[in-house]
């Protein structure tokens, strides 16, 4: 069964709506963060991964995102990992457009719930399944794999941070991708990424 080996996030950024023009791919961390207490607030994280070596004709069989980060707070929060439906522009997104003139259909980042994932956050790196992403992403023979990832409920004062490409301590978020071929028998190694 053909692996590919880890894709580094190609462009990472945080959108935050109480600076809904700000764009944020220069920070060393993506911040994930929501409250509504004493003020409200919420950001949103974008990462981006090259699906382009991908062959077509696919079926994913794991899609292992690794994640290296650490939580502020008191108490574990959820956090859901989605497609984002547009062509986003990491270094031009920001909570109103994905890309320079061109706004979101809703505020804050269009994408899909269908095969999402929502897990509990951690402290230190793991890893998240997001086959179910990832095929859905092969399906529609996308070169590029846009997350979001966010908080779907409001956590008692807690936030997320996941080392950016800008980082120079941490590594930033990978991608590893097993498939088979489809229509075949065999599996043919796809040269050059292989482990």
């Amino acid at each position: 069964m053909p692996t590919l080996a880890p894709i580094s996030v190609s462009a990472d950024t945080f959108i935050v709506d109480t600076d809904p023009n700000a764009n944020n791919s220069s920070s060393t961390d993506v911040t994930i963060y929501k409250i509504e207490s004493k003020f409200t607030a919420e950001y949103r994280g974008l990462f981006q991964f090259d699906l382009s070596t991908l062959p077509k004709g696919i079926s994913i069989t794991e899609a292992k995102l690794t994640l290296y980060g650490s939580t502020l707070g008191v108490e574990s929060a959820d956090i859901r990992i989605a497609r984002a439906t547009k062509d986003v522009v990491v270094s031009e997104a920001t909570w109103n457009q994905y890309s320079t003139g061109n706004n979101w259909d809703t505020t804050g980042g269009d994408f899909t719930l269908g095969n999402a994932v929502t897990i509990k956050q951690q402290e230190t790196s793991f890893d998240v399944d997001i086959t179910g992403i990832v095929q859905d992403s092969s399906n529609l023979s996308l070169d590029t794999l846009n997350l979001i990832i966010y908080q779907p409920t409001t956590p008692p004062a807690n936030s997320w941070h996941i080392a950016a490409i800008e980082d120079g301590v941490d590594p930033e978020a990978k991608l590893t991708i097993s498939y088979v071929f489809e229509d075949s028998d065999d599996d043919f190694p796809f040269p050059a990424r292989f482990t």
